[in-house]
């Protein structure tokens, strides 16, 4: 694996300390092991959908657990993350910057759904990286706030999109060298990030931040904010 890229420098730091916590979410911890296992996992996924080397995917969502995968998820494929900033505009970006995919929440479709020929979506929820009781009070507290998308709009859920992946045979990583991009920051523009090196701008410091924190060994609390 390529030490310098952001999913080489994430599996050494969990080669170190796999048992310890890497992050938080709504009173969830998870290990290094268990988000190296998502990422393979979601890797895996974008795989299945047809998201190969050289691939963009936006990801439209906050910083969940979900999110973090992907972009280490995608990193492993050779693929590259676009994260969208809050106000940016998603048609232009899927326009510019040739989107794969979409990663996004279920209350942010509603600002995508009137974009024709919108690509692959795969819809996840708050809840979907939460457990037990947790789940149950975030769902009765707030998601019934969020009106359910239709079934027969053809997207991916979470479940069903990781699903995908499992049936996945053989090899499926391609991981990202030294020079090609690991994300974009979509504000109109691109900003990119290589080798695992921070880019400037409000947008990529919210990914990056996360990723030094995690090959440093310290531990990150995520919102579903």
């Amino acid at each position: 694996m390529n030490p310098i890229t952001p999913a080489g420098l994430f599996a050494e730091a969990e080669k170190a300390r796999p048992e310890q916590c890497a992050c938080v979410y709504m009173g969830r911890s998870f290990s290094y092991s268990e988000l190296a296992k998502m990422a393979d996992s979601c890797a895996r996924a974008f795989a299945a959908i047809g998201v190969h080397e050289g691939c963009r995917v936006m990801i439209y969502m906050p910083m969940l657990p979900q999110a973090v995968a992907c972009f280490y998820g995608l990193n492993l494929l050779g693929a590259s993350a676009v994260l969208i900033k809050d106000d940016a505009d998603p048609a232009a970006c899927i326009k510019d910057a040739g989107i794969r995919a979409i990663v996004t929440l279920d209350s942010l479709y509603d600002k995508l759904a009137g974009i024709p020929e919108l690509p692959t979506t795969i819809i996840a929820r708050p809840q979907d990286a939460m457990d037990g009781i947790r789940k149950l009070s975030y769902i009765l507290r707030k998601g019934r706030k969020v009106e359910k998308i239709p079934e027969d709009y053809g997207l991916l859920n979470w479940e069903g999109f990781l699903l995908g992946g499992k049936a996945l045979r053989g090899e499926y990583r391609a991981e990202a060298q030294s020079d090609r991009e690991a994300a974009a920051i979509y504000d109109g523009g691109f900003t990119l990030i290589t080798n695992g090196e921070a880019a400037r701008g409000e947008g990529a410091s919210r990914i990056m931040s996360i990723h030094r924190a995690l090959i440093e060994g310290k531990r990150c609390v995520l919102s579903p904010q």
